[in-house]
């Protein structure tokens, strides 16, 4: 995946996007935020429009971010106008190289972004690095599947990489070599993603 062709596809579609990417992709950003419990510091990776901010319980401790300004901006007009109780920051960064610090977050979640970035193992290896140990990481996304299901998502890949995401990429895998536990795996939004909550483990050697 091209991430200056996703930056600049996702910049141009900001406007929009909500209509493309909002009820249709809505149940997969409230099962990730039932993952989060009252008062724990969240990170969301790839943030968008903020269409999941209302999801997460009150009283935690929110930075989300996203590498597209546009983006940004609608999440930030987003949590002024529907708050639940949360505190909420946004920024405008890179997830593939996290500018915050070491076991920084109880949870990180990562709605739709993992097929997105260019480098999605170092994307992981970052997600790891800010969660504390014992900590969860919460990934929404197409993923690499078998069968025909799989033929035809692997066949849609390239045309699916015009609009911004891959639709072949191994997440399981990526995660765990990225060093999580993955303890949980469920289907979301009508089997078009899954869901994988993983683990960072308390000892660790990175």
């Amino acid at each position: 995946m091209d991430q200056d062709y996703s930056k600049r596809f996702y910049e141009k579609v900001a406007p929009v996007y909500d209509w493309v990417f909002g009820k249709t992709m809505d149940e997969g950003r409230r099962e990730a935020a039932r993952r989060v419990r009252p008062g724990e510091r969240v990170l969301e990776v790839g943030v968008g429009t903020g269409l999941g901010l209302r999801h997460y319980p009150s009283g935690c401790e929110v930075l989300g971010i996203d590498i597209c300004p546009r983006m940004i901006r609608k999440a930030r007009w987003r949590a002024l106008v529907s708050g639940n109780g949360s505190r909420i920051l946004l920024r405008c960064m890179d997830a593939t190289a996290l500018e915050l610090p070491d076991e920084s977050f109880d949870v990180v979640v990562a709605p739709y972004v993992i097929t997105t970035v260019g480098d999605p193992a170092r994307l992981c290896r970052e997600m790891r690095r800010v969660c504390r140990p014992g900590g969860r990481v919460v990934v929404v996304s197409n993923t690499r599947e078998h069968g025909a299901w799989g033929a035809l998502k692997c066949r849609l890949s390239p045309v699916m990489e015009r609009v911004g995401f891959c639709t072949d990429l191994d997440v399981p895998s990526v995660l765990e070599e990225a060093g999580l536990w993955i303890e949980e795996a469920r289907r979301v939004n009508l089997g078009v993603h899954k869901l994988f909550v993983a683990r960072k483990p308390h000892l660790t050697t990175a």
